[in-house]
């Protein structure tokens, strides 16, 4: 099968307090609701405030929606694109680097 035409990995919660390096890589974006305004066990900052859950979700239904305009197989010569948010408790994402597949790393 081919790939959809956008793929979202939601990788765990990191707290985002100055000096904190509390990580939890196991939540996945189908619970992110259970961790709205929930403290940080080390600091007990919020680790994911209502604005960044809100816009993880306005991000998962653009890819839902994207893929259901655009199914499998729609671009199959088309290469790959990445790229990284960064979600710091304020609701707006710090985008990465766009990068391309078989792009160099170097």
């Amino acid at each position: 099968m081919s790939d959809p035409a956008m793929t979202l990995e939601v990788l765990g919660l990191k707290c985002d307090a100055e000096g904190c390096d509390y990580l939890n890589d196991k939540v996945t974006i189908d619970d992110y609701e259970l961790w709205v305004n929930v403290p940080c066990p080390e600091c007990g900052a919020n680790l994911l405030t209502d604005a960044d859950y809100k816009i993880t979700q306005t991000i998962s239904e653009f890819s839902d929606a994207i893929n259901e305009i655009f199914p499998p197989g729609s671009f199959p010569e088309e290469p790959q694109a990445s790229f990284t948010l960064k979600m710091d408790g304020t609701g707006i994402p710090e985008v990465g680097d766009l990068k391309w597949e078989d792009e160099d790393e170097s």
